[in-house]
């Protein structure tokens, strides 16, 4: 279909905006602009993030059916998560502090950022339950240990959803969401604002405290036993308590965007920067090493393998992989820039997904096992599910491919392009969001 000259700009303000490669006055600006070409801006006023305003009280949303709440009847009350929490793919012999029966559950799955799940994709999917938000969503959904689930958008707008898919708590928060929550083993909601709020949360959605890095924040938080780790456009990574003090906070020399803390078994912290190092940082916030690339490490968060390597992408269209003493192992040049981060399977294989909708596959000596075309553009970073299979959420559809690049499926037809990580629930259906508000529950 032939873009409008407003598709296409509002498109590519989108990419600027997910790319950091704008200024922050600019970013709102275009912001404002995108609104005002999808029609997104009715009702901004004094309770919308950019407006006057003071922090407004929480108030539950009521859990019968509401028409932000779409489905087919015979799938509206159905139960679409199952309780209990089984989130974290953990290696053979990987032990670390998050490594228990209950884990957290964390941006791209664990501490490590492997984007591995031990759930499964549909085997026939289709479209089994949807929720309109107010606002983008930009950032994965995290699954909460009672089979409920969190999310927010570039509304401002945060969202607590039931396991039978009824609205716990909508809350309003002083600024857009680019990150996703991090949800501690009892419950309790970690979530990042690009204000520079660090909210917390419990499990019902009653504001616990406020706190605040001292600039903007696209990095999802992660939780390390007791305590909360991000880094923020204020060239830091900072160490918070679980109540919301800061214990310290690291220097980089230009700003952490969209990259997120990982961590070793050994509790060494890696994050990447606009300033093309990816830093190692120690748990008690002293300097580690640096490993300087040719690009900005700006959209990927660096994966832990279980060797201790890390893995990561750069806009020098590259990945690296990295010892833990900080050598180079290997470095693979790709066609494209990497969308997001580089996902890891239980096998070593490295996948990356490409803007132009490329996914590439290496083994873990960084030699190219296969590559393909998936789809016409994406902005998202592969998952992999429990048999090895990948998804992928596209600018135009879902992809599922197996671990040799088959298409398994290709789920098309919504509403505009996909922007959210799938994240997988443990009732096998895969949950994305995107540009046109909603968040899809794809089952069989």
């Amino acid at each position: 279909m032939k873009q409008t000259e407003n598709t296409f700009f509002a498109e590519n303000i989108q990419t600027a905006i997910r790319q950091g490669k704008t200024g922050r006055s600019m970013l709102i600006f275009a912001a404002l602009i995108i609104m005002l070409i999808t029609g997104a801006c009715s009702g901004v006023g004094q309770n919308q993030p950019g407006g006057t305003r003071t922090r407004i009280p929480s108030t539950p949303e009521k859990p019968a059916a509401s028409p932000m709440v779409s489905g087919a009847p015979e799938t509206s009350q159905k139960e679409v998560f199952k309780s209990g929490l089984n989130l974290s793919a953990t290696d053979k012999n990987y032990t670390g502090e998050n490594s228990s029966s209950c884990p957290p559950f964390l941006y791209r799955y664990d501490e490590r950022r492997t984007g591995r799940s031990v759930n499964s994709i549909p085997k026939k999917p289709k479209v089994i339950y949807k929720i309109k938000a107010e606002g983008k969503i930009n950032a994965a959904a995290s699954l909460m240990p009672d089979g409920g689930i969190v999310f927010g958008t570039l509304g401002g707008k945060l969202y607590i959803i039931n396991k039978d898919g009824s609205f716990r708590k909508k809350l309003t928060l002083e600024s857009w969401i680019y990150s996703s929550p991090a949800v501690a083993p009892d419950g309790t909601i970690y979530t990042a604002c690009d204000n520079g709020d660090v909210v917390c949360l419990s499990p019902k959605g009653d504001i616990k405290w406020t706190s605040q890095v001292p600039a903007e924040t696209s990095s999802s938080p992660l939780l390390l036993g007791s305590k909360l780790f991000l880094g923020s456009e204020a060239n830091m990574l900072h160490a918070l308590t679980t109540g919301g003090k800061e214990i310290w906070n690291f220097p980089t020399k230009q700003r952490i965007l969209f990259s997120s803390p990982s961590a070793d078994k050994s509790g060494n912290l890696y994050i990447g920067a606009e300033d093309n190092i990816l830093y190692q940082v120690k748990s008690d916030g002293t300097a580690g090493w640096k490993f300087k690339a040719k690009g900005e490490i700006s959209l990927s968060s660096p994966v832990v393998t279980p060797e201790g390597n890390i893995v990561f992408a750069s806009s020098d269209k590259q990945i690296y992989c990295v010892s833990p003493k900080g050598k180079q192992i290997w470095q693979f040049t790709t066609h494209e820039e990497t969308a997001g981060s580089p996902a890891l399977a239980e096998d070593g294989s490295v996948y990356a997904a490409a803007f132009d909708g490329v996914l590439i596959c290496l083994n873990k000596n960084g030699k190219l096992k296969w590559k393909r075309k998936i789809a016409d553009g994406n902005q998202t970073s592969p998952t992999v599910d429990a048999k090895g299979n990948i998804i992928v959420a596209c600018k135009r559809g879902i992809v599922a491919v197996d671990s040799k690049g088959k298409t398994l499926w290709n789920l098309k037809n919504f509403g505009g392009p996909l922007a959210s990580d799938v994240v997988l629930t443990n009732s096998n259906c895969a949950v994305t969001g995107g540009d046109d508000q909603y968040l899809y529950f794809i089952g069989d």
